[in-house]
């Protein structure tokens, strides 16, 4: 008994729709004389997993991704101890451990319209060559920020009216599966909708084993292809005061399970980066199943609501393979407590019999090419205010002109604009940083006074005609 519901183990796998409505992944993962020993580890996940409105068998057939994110998440609140009540129609998991009690609810964030979904995957050489992480990043921002804002309302309006959620921290759990490859994106696109903070910019000194961090950038909004301006950094005030936290991970997935099993039936070959707590670089791996080492909680994240009306209680989760996440608004700080050797990326690649390979292809959809976040092109010459903290420097604004990347910042001792620009189209600060110290694009700067950056924007519009007639 959990939560005063009969308990009864689900039937995944004994297909109760037809072959025409069934999921590329379930599909895949049901091929006869494969998967055996993944299927096992999926078969205990779903141990003790109450099917509250009977449609969990039928949408893991057919829609699969919510369905293998709940029941991840229902392994995972089981490994940290958590007792979950599936007495109650609503939310997903109602958990309680060591007298305190907490409210989650499962969502995933999904392709866009006309966008290839996750089971499209192209993996010619030609395709990987092509993927741009940061691209994958923006549309996963775009669709979490959906999926966010979209069961953060659902609890205003509805679940904090129910008697057993009041008083309760509640907790939103988003998986992305809103992309081929959205596995690559790690936890770059979470941090930018939960706190506006996108990256370092740093220096290594590697004969020093030292990393000098001269700057940060931040992500204040996003401009959706319908033109629409999308606020991010929902942590950083009070306006999802309701969420005390979101559980988020870009590894849960079924190379997880592939990992967790005991045996397997095919080569498998997994290649991961982990936290590196002694070094500069990412711990990375690439190791054959036999030899790969993965746990169920890890990649796991949590990241904190500082303006949350109800802390959530972290006791169940530190010490654990999760990293944890917070914001300080005192300092206006962004914080990540990761564990040495956290997973933030993995995926892997198999190998299988000759006299399946048939069988498979009629399983697996044909990749489609990826389609990139595409928001309005900048009108030519037009400046967009960008938020970091690069130094002294204060008031960075971006430009495109001739399909040069214009940067123009001021410098506050002498309030002078400073002006520069790289020979590539870039909406980011961090991009045109990563772009310009690359050295594969050519670099030109308007070296003198300018007072303002309107006149900083004519000189280094200037340099940049001069250098292309």
């Amino acid at each position: 008994m959990i939560g005063q519901v009969d308990v009864m183990t689900i039937d995944l796998f004994t297909p109760v729709v037809p072959d025409e409505n069934q999921h590329s992944n379930f599909r895949v993962i049901t091929t006869p004389g494969l998967y055996s020993h993944e299927r096992d580890v999926l078969a205990s996940w779903a141990e003790g997993f109450v099917d509250r409105d009977g449609k969990a068998v039928k949408e893991f057939q057919t829609t699969f991704n919510s369905t293998f994110w709940e029941l991840y998440l229902h392994a995972a609140f089981q490994d940290l101890g958590f007792l979950a009540d599936y007495s109650k129609e609503a939310p997903d998991f109602i958990l309680s451990k060591d007298g305190y009690q907490i409210i989650a609810e499962a969502t995933i964030a999904s392709n866009p319209e006309g966008y290839p979904a996750e089971w499209e995957r192209d993996v010619t050489k030609e395709a990987i060559q092509k993927l741009d992480a940061e691209e994958i990043v923006e549309l996963a921002a775009v669709r979490l920020a959906n999926a966010v804002a979209t069961k953060h309302k659902k609890y205003v309006e509805s679940y904090s009216k129910l008697d057993h959620v009041k008083g309760l921290p509640y907790v939103i759990c988003v998986a992305p599966f809103e992309q081929p490859f959205f596995f690559e994106q790690s936890d770059n696109a979470i941090r930018r909708v939960l706190y506006s903070f996108d990256r370092y910019l740093f220096k290594d000194m590697p004969e020093e084993q030292k990393r000098v961090i001269f700057g940060e950038v931040y992500f204040d909004s996003f401009v959706k292809s319908s033109g629409i301006e999308i606020e991010l950094g929902f942590f950083r005030n009070n306006r999802m005061k309701e969420v005390s936290a979101v559980i988020f991970s870009c590894c849960a997935t079924f190379s997880k399970v592939r990992a967790l099993a005991k045996n397997t039936d095919q080569q498998v070959i997994f290649m991961a980066k982990r936290h590196n707590d002694q070094g500069l670089q990412p711990l990375l791996i690439c190791q054959e199943k036999a030899e790969y080492k993965e746990t169920l909680l890890d990649g796991l994240i949590l990241l904190l609501n500082p303006f949350a009306e109800r802390p959530f209680p972290l006791d169940a989760f530190r010490g654990r393979d999760i990293s944890i996440h917070f914001f300080d608004p005192d300092t206006e700080e962004y914080l990540v407590d990761s564990p040495q050797g956290f997973l933030f990326q993995r995926s892997c690649i198999g190998s299988f019999p000759l006299d399946k390979a048939d069988e498979l292809k009629r399983r697996v959809p044909k990749g489609k090419p990826m389609i990139p976040h595409s928001a309005p092109a900048w009108v030519e010459g037009e400046l967009h205010k960008a938020r970091a903290s690069i130094a002294h420097f204060q008031e960075h604004y971006l430009a495109h002109f001739m399909g040069w990347t214009i940067l123009i910042i001021l410098d506050p001792i002498d309030d002078n604009w400073g002006a520069q620009a790289i020979s590539a189209k870039v909406k980011t600060i961090s991009r045109f940083e990563q772009f310009n110290r690359g050295g594969k694009f050519i670099h030109l700067m308007a070296d003198d006074f300018y007072a303002t950056k309107e006149i900083a924007l004519e000189a280094i519009q200037m340099e940049i005609s001069q250098y292309i007639t």
